[in-house]
């Protein structure tokens, strides 16, 4: 499977080598594939429908999780086939896929699974610029002990001797290692180079046969010399096809590598069998070649159709890619379909004032495909593409706009670019100024990770986002009920236990009277955050079991990874130590499954904790050293501060807090919402180390403001340490407030 420079479709080599295996592999291999992933892989393979008829709908309620199922699939499809015969996937060209090709190859890479799969890719490194995204996935490659780099060279002296004896087919004499070496020089042993070379020399008759030998005619090979590149060659041969036939295939450059027919002779103006009779003459020059899909063809060398590309010079170019959009569009229509990304490319580089409309339209349709078919790598290409086209406009749509600003930060969002937020922020700002409720509801919900947004403070312009959304939806329905749901987990460290809890009261009370099984476990994964503080953990614990329940009925698989996640945090915090094991098992498998990166460092985050709370210190510490790594490598913003409070934990079971003071009092200046049990822990931290007239000092100014700190998630981590230290100082006058207060909930 080869890439094409731009005009890779999603996920277009592993479509195309999946898609011919579906064809063609036994019904029985096909039927067990789908009896665990159904309908996943359709998106990438429609013809697995022909040949598995009735399959389910997919499982995925979201674009994410649905990738996330689809690159899962296609490793299990892999791994199926393999286990029958050894599998080859070729993957030529890496420099030009795209950017869904290229997850899926990390994805394969990195997957666990058994199988017996060879992947040879090919790439040109002088192709890649310092921000191609190639770069990314051979950088996540290296660190795979699963892979080879090779780094290929040319022919050295004597291997183009040995070319060049294979093609004359005989041992060259003096004059031919002579030219030999001369050949060797200008293309420093480049095969395709030599093979061009000595065609070049052949049609120019610097050499020729005589008694089935090659000899070399040196006053013509010193008359025409030896080409000082391969562009030259290229561009003599093409030149011998005539003036013609050279516009007709520099058409063809335009619009790629592969070509069709029917597009290239509309935009020659041309009739089919007038171009017919080029095309032939071109294959017999070996520039060109037919594919096996009638009416398509290729360059027979990617160099070919790029030095007839550059060759064309600005002006050109932009009239060659006029031509050929048009013609896309006589003979497309409004059926562009996957070729909207063509559109898109060939009206971009065509552009002029007149023109800025169509390319703005048509980038903004190959964008909007990208995401649709789960490919946000290369939408937000696109997005990029028609903002910009968007800026040069005269006279600009300003709810277009919105919708270009949204799709690019949840683009950015899918692909894991932390620009997402602010892409997101502007967004809905914006649709507040012009009063379009829907869309700032849309950005508002897209701007969200899954959790609240970092431990310990609150976001205060996603929370002024949420609640300008919320003061414009009317009462009832599935937005209210996300908005209030998210605005509550956002609130997590920064209001009244009693509006977190009306919040969470409204929106689970909406969404179960909608009756939507995902609405409402959605609601209740937001609100069950916001909901982990000791007064509201019996409401949070019959809710939760509400939510898993229905999300494994539902069966998608990232609405019950955070049920799970969420009813295992209950769990620990009543020490039902069978309920957090049942928790963590089903997340084990659902991490595994969607091999996402924050589900893993969730996952590793609830192993930690349970670690701990059984005791195993070295257990704990690496599993927070582990998530850290996770986390860290993921863009998680409070990956670091998390793994604080773990190696905090893990210190005080050991004994050896006394000696962190300088790092804690370092994290409660950096962290002001967690700055209160910040303190705590430096109370217990000094009495620990038997520094009890600074604990005692800790604990009088905590009385001073009543024993009361904020009620969120790390409440009971605070008085426990403050309990903590009063019981070192052997002090009831700070103990028994201490105990009262923990018992009151």
């Amino acid at each position: 499977m080869h890439c094409e420079e731009d005009l890779a479709s999603p996920y277009q080599l592993f479509a195309e080598a999946i898609g011919h295996y579906v064809t063609h592999a036994p019904d029985d291999r096909l039927l067990a594939h789908v009896e665990v992933h159904g309908s996943e892989l359709c998106r990438l393979v429609p013809a697995l429908a022909t040949r598995v008829p009735d399959l389910p709908a997919s499982k995925a309620s979201d674009s994410d999780t649905e990738r996330y199922l689809l690159l899962q699939g296609v490793v299990e499809l892999l791994a199926l086939a393999s286990q029958h015969q050894p599998v080859v996937l070729v993957l030529d060209d890496l420099q030009w896929a795209d950017t869904a090709s290229l997850e899926v190859l990390r994805y394969l890479i990195a997957a666990d699974q058994p199988m017996s799969v060879l992947v040879l890719a090919t790439y040109r490194d002088s192709s890649l610029s310092h921000t191609h995204p190639l770069l990314d996935t051979l950088a996540t490659l290296r660190r795979q002990s699963s892979v080879n780099r090779i780094e290929l060279t040319g022919l050295d002296d004597v291997g183009v001797v040995s070319f060049m004896e294979a093609i004359a087919g005989h041992t060259l004499d003096h004059a031919g290692v002579s030219l030999a070496d001369a050949v060797y020089r200008e293309t420093d042993g480049n095969p395709f180079f030599v093979g061009e070379v000595l065609r070049h020399l052949s049609e120019t008759g610097a050499i020729y046969r005589d008694n089935n030998r090659w000899l070399v005619g040196f006053d013509i090979l010193n008359d025409v010399g030896l080409p000082n590149s391969v562009r030259e060659v290229i561009g003599a041969r093409v030149g011998r096809m005539g003036e013609s036939a050279g516009q007709v295939l520099s058409l063809a450059a335009v619009i790629g590598r592969d070509f069709d027919l029917d597009v290239l002779a509309r935009a020659a103006d041309m009739s089919e069998d007038e171009l017919l009779a080029v095309l032939d003459a071109s294959a017999t020059a070996a520039l060109v070649r037919e594919a096996p899909q009638a009416g398509r063809y290729n360059f027979a060398h990617a160099l070919i159709q790029h030095v007839l590309y550059e060759s064309l010079g600005p002006t050109r170019s932009a009239r060659a890619h006029r031509k050929v959009a048009e013609a896309l569009e006589e003979l497309y229509g409004q059926r562009a379909g996957a070729r909207v990304g063509e559109l898109a490319r060939h009206w971009f580089n065509a552009t002029q004032p007149k023109d800025i409309a169509k390319a703005l339209d048509y980038s903004r349709q190959a964008a909007n495909a990208a995401l649709e078919s789960l490919a946000p790598g290369d939408a937000l290409r696109y997005y990029s593409q028609a903002l910009d086209l968007y800026a040069q406009a005269d006279d600009r749509d300003p709810v277009l706009g919105l919708d270009l600003a949204i799709g690019l930060g949840t683009a950015q969002h899918q692909t894991g670019n932390p620009e997402f937020r602010d892409t997101l922020l502007g967004a809905a700002r914006q649709a507040a100024a012009l009063g379009n409720t829907h869309r700032l509801v849309t950005a508002a919900l897209a701007n969200d990770r899954g959790l609240f947004s970092t431990t310990g403070t609150v976001d205060a312009d996603r929370v002024e986002i949420l609640e300008a959304a919320l003061a414009l939806l009317p009462t009832g329905g599935p937005d209210r009920a996300l908005v209030l749901a998210t605005l509550c987990k956002e609130l997590i460290f920064g209001s009244s236990i009693e509006r977190r809890q009306a919040l969470a009261n409204e929106a689970v009370a909406i969404a179960q009277s909608l009756g939507d099984n995902a609405v409402i476990v959605r609601v209740i994964n937001n609100v069950a955050q916001g909901l982990q503080a000791p007064p509201l953990i019996e409401q949070g614990l019959v809710w939760t079991e509400d939510a898993m329940a229905r999300a494994e009925q539902l069966g998608d698989p990232m609405l019950l990874f955070f049920a799970a996640s969420r009813r295992c945090a209950f769990g620990a915090s009543v020490g039902d130590i069978r309920e957090m094991d049942r928790c963590l098992e089903i997340m084990d498998t659902l991490a595994d499954q969607l091999n996402q990166p924050t589900l893993h460092w969730l996952n590793t985050l609830e192993h930690a904790t349970a670690a701990a709370i059984a005791g195993n210190t070295d257990q704990a510490e690496q599993l927070a050293t582990e998530a850290l790594q996770i986390g860290t490598d993921g863009g998680e913003p409070d990956a670091a501060a998390i793994f604080g409070a773990q190696f905090l934990t893990v210190s005080f079971q050991r004994g050896t807090m006394g000696g962190l003071v300088p790092l804690i009092e370092q994290v409660a200046a950096d962290n002001p919402g967690a700055a209160p049990t910040a303190i705590a822990v430096i109370a217990a931290a000094h009495a620990e180390a038997g520094r009890l007239d600074e604990a005692r000092r800790q604990l009088e100014n905590f009385a001073s403001k009543g024993f009361e700190l904020p009620i969120d998630m790390i409440w009971i981590s605070g008085m426990t340490m403050y309990a903590e230290a009063a019981i070192e100082c052997r002090d009831a006058t700070y103990a028994q407030p201490l105990v009262g207060g923990m018992t009151t909930w």
